[in-house]
């Protein structure tokens, strides 16, 4: 595992791209969500591919999420990527993009969520094609929080659910 830290005048930055791994790191972390039980079970490595899946359609990559096909009415998973606050301090949330997107025009959309542990930061449903600015700054943290990018297709179908995300934490303050 390799931790790739660009200094920002003396502040680590973390990206998501960068930082890919085929290990867990201790940032950076690839897991499925279990909606109704809110359990997280950690995603499976795909070395031919080189990407993290759920094995039922859901995948993680070093620029995109796929939405899981694993969904019913009592039950759906969500592709998460996780990272985990190394330092207490202010951080922005950027993409290396400049924007993120849901290609496809195939698929009927699905939702990203963005929550710094149980609180949302961002709440979005794409449809096939949109794509929007990520700039979320001055969010304060401590030591061991987790932000979470998470996807979830609409309806259970998530057929040409690709969202384009590379996010990077830019810390601009450290308490």
């Amino acid at each position: 595992y390799t931790l790739n830290i660009t200094v920002n005048g003396g502040l680590p930055t973390y990206s998501a791209k960068a930082d890919f791994s085929s290990q867990q790191g201790a940032v950076w972390k690839y897991w499925s969500r279990e909606v109704v039980s809110n359990t997280y079970t950690p995603l499976e490595w795909d070395a031919v591919n080189e990407w993290w899946t759920d094995g039922k359609g859901g995948m993680v990559a070093d620029t995109w999420i796929h939405a899981s096909a694993d969904a019913s009415s009592t039950h759906e998973a969500q592709m998460v990527l996780e990272f985990t606050c190394p330092k207490s301090g202010v951080v922005n949330i950027l993409d290396e993009f400049g924007s993120i997107w849901l290609s496809d025009s195939s698929g009927n959309g699905a939702k990203l969520w963005i929550w710094l542990d149980n609180a949302f930061l961002l709440d979005k449903t794409f449809q096939a094609e949109e794509s929007m600015e990520l700039n979320l700054e001055d969010i304060e943290v401590s030591k061991g929080q987790k932000i979470r990018f998470i996807l979830s297709a609409i309806s259970g179908n998530n057929a040409g659910d690709i969202l384009h995300i590379a996010p990077y934490i830019i810390y601009t303050a450290i308490n």
